[in-house]
C-alpha cells in the first residue's frame, strides 16, 4: 500500500508538470487566436469578396457614409477627362468622370479595362475601392477645370469626398491574406487542442508516448515502471531535472522530457544572458542532449549551478557521452548516430531474413507432411488392389 502511494505521489509529480508546462503553452496560441479574429474584423474581407452591388455612383457614396469601402457599381456612361496616370513612361490608368444627381463623381480605371481610352464607356461594370482623393487627384481637378472653364474649386466641390478607385482593389491580396489568415488560426487552434488535451489527460503527453513506444507491455505497467524508477532510483535532483539509473527526466517550465540515458549521445549546454536597456538580469542555461536518432532534446532557463551539478555526474557516471559543442563532436556524434542506424537497419534486416527462413521451413515441413500423407493413401490403396487380385 505504501508503495503504492509512493508511484502515486511520482506520476502525480509527473504529470503536474506536463499540465503546467500545457498550460503555459495555452497562452500564446490563445493570444493568437484572438489578435487573428480581430484582424479579420478590422480587414474588409466581406467587402472585398462580395462587395455591394448598386445602380448608380449615388449609391455608392451612400454606401460609403455607412462604412463600406467597396462597391459593385454598374454605370449607364462615363467620359473621358483626358487625363492618364502614367508609371514608367506608360499608361496605367485612366481618369474618367460621371454626371449624376449633379454632382461629378470621378473613376480612376486601370488600363486593363480601357484600353485606348475612349472618350465614352457605356454599360460600365467595375468593382472599386471607395477613396476619399488625394494630391494626386487635386492636381488632376486643377488640369481638368481649365479644360471645361471651371475652377478647380468648383470641381472639387461638384466632385464631392469620394473617388471610384478601381485600380486600388486587389482581390488577390486579400485572399492570399485570408488564406494566411485561416491557416495561422487553425495551426494556433491546433497547439490549443493540443495543450488542452495534454492538461485533461497528460498520460498521453509526447513524452509519454515515446517512453511507451519503447516498451513490450501495455501502457499501465509502463507508466508503473516508470513511476517506481522515478521515486525509487533517483541519483541526483536538482531544478526540477532528475536523473536516474536508466531515465533523465526534465520537469521544466517550458518542456516535459522523459530521456533514456544510454541513448544520450552528445551533450553541451548555452548561456544566455539576459539584460534590459543594458542592464543584465540574470544569466540562464540551456542544456541540449543529442539522442541516437539523431534527434535533440533541450532542458531551458536552468540555474548555472544545476547545469553543473548535472553535467559534472553525467560526466563521472557515462564517460562515453560526448560533451561539448565542437566540430570534432559534432563529427564524432554523426559518425556515431550513423553507425547506430546502419546496425539498426542490419539487425532488421536480420530479422526479417529469420522469419522468411522460418516460414520457409514451415512450408517445407508441410510440403512434406503432405507429401508422407499422400504416399500413405498410395500405399493403402495399392494394397487393397493386390488383396483384391490375391482374392480372385
Amino acid at each position: 500500500m505504501e508503495k503504492e502511494n509512493v508511484s502515486a505521489r511520482s506520476g502525480r509529480r509527473i504529470y503536474k508538470a506536463i499540465r503546467l508546462v500545457s498550460l503555459r503553452n495555452l497562452f500564446l496560441p490563445v493570444i493568437s487566436v484572438v489578435i487573428a479574429i480581430g484582424i479579420y474584423y478590422f480587414l474588409p474581407f466581406r467587402d472585398v469578396f462580395s462587395p455591394t452591388k448598386v445602380k448608380s455612383s449615388t449609391e455608392a457614396i451612400m454606401l460609403y457614409n455607412q462604412g463600406h469601402r467597396y462597391a459593385n457599381i454598374n454605370i449607364d456612361k462615363l467620359y473621358y477627362t483626358g487625363f492618364n496616370i502614367m508609371a514608367e513612361g506608360e499608361v496605367t490608368a485612366s481618369y474618367y468622370y460621371e454626371i449624376s444627381d449633379n454632382r461629378c463623381v470621378f473613376y480612376i480605371l486601370s488600363g486593363d479595362i480601357v484600353k485606348n481610352t475612349p472618350n465614352e464607356l457605356e454599360k460600365v461594370n467595375v468593382i472599386v475601392r471607395l477613396n476619399e482623393p488625394d494630391g494626386l487627384l487635386e492636381n488632376m481637378i486643377t488640369a481638368f477645370a481649365v479644360t471645361i472653364g471651371w475652377t478647380p474649386e468648383g470641381v472639387s466641390a461638384a466632385a464631392g469626398a469620394v473617388v471610384m478607385d478601381q485600380t486600388a482593389y486587389h482581390l488577390e491580396r486579400y485572399v492570399i491574406s485570408f488564406i494566411l489568415l485561416v491557416a495561422f488560426v487553425i495551426y494556433s487552434m491546433t497547439l490549443v487542442t493540443i495543450n488542452i488535451i495534454y492538461i485533461i489527460a497528460p498520460a498521453i503527453h509526447l513524452s509519454l508516448l515515446k517512453y511507451y513506444a519503447t516498451k513490450p507491455f501495455g501502457i499501465k505497467r509502463a507508466l508503473r515502471e516508470l513511476e517506481q524508477d522515478f521515486e525509487n532510483r533517483q541519483q541526483i535532483s536538482v531544478g526540477n531535472m532528475y536523473i536516474t539509473r536508466r531515465y533523465f527526466y526534465n520537469l521544466g517550465k517550458k518542456e516535459v522530457h522523459i530521456v533514456p540515458i544510454e541513448n544520450i549521445i552528445m551533450c553541451y549546454d548555452h548561456g544566455r544572458l539576459i539584460s534590459i536597456f543594458g542592464i543584465h538580469i540574470k544569466m540562464t542555461h540551456t542544456l541540449y542532449f543529442v539522442g541516437k536518432h539523431g534527434e535533440k532534446i533541450v532542458s531551458s532557463e536552468k540555474k548555472a549551478t544545476d547545469v553543473l551539478a548535472v553535467t559534472d555526474y553525467l560526466k563521472e557516471a557515462y564517460p562515453d557521452i560526448i560533451w561539448g559543442h565542437t566540430k570534432e563532436n559534432k563529427a564524432e556524434a554523426k559518425a556515431r548516430i550513423r553507425e547506430y542506424k546502419e546496425s539498426e537497419q542490419h539487425d532488421r534486416r536480420h530479422r526479417h531474413w529469420d522469419k522468411l527462413k522460418g516460414h520457409g521451413n514451415n512450408q517445407k515441413e508441410n510440403r512434406k507432411n503432405i507429401v508422407k500423407k499422400h504416399s500413405k493413401k498410395t500405399q493403402k490403396k495399392n494394397s487393397k488392389k493386390a488383396s483384391q487380385k490375391n482374392i480372385e
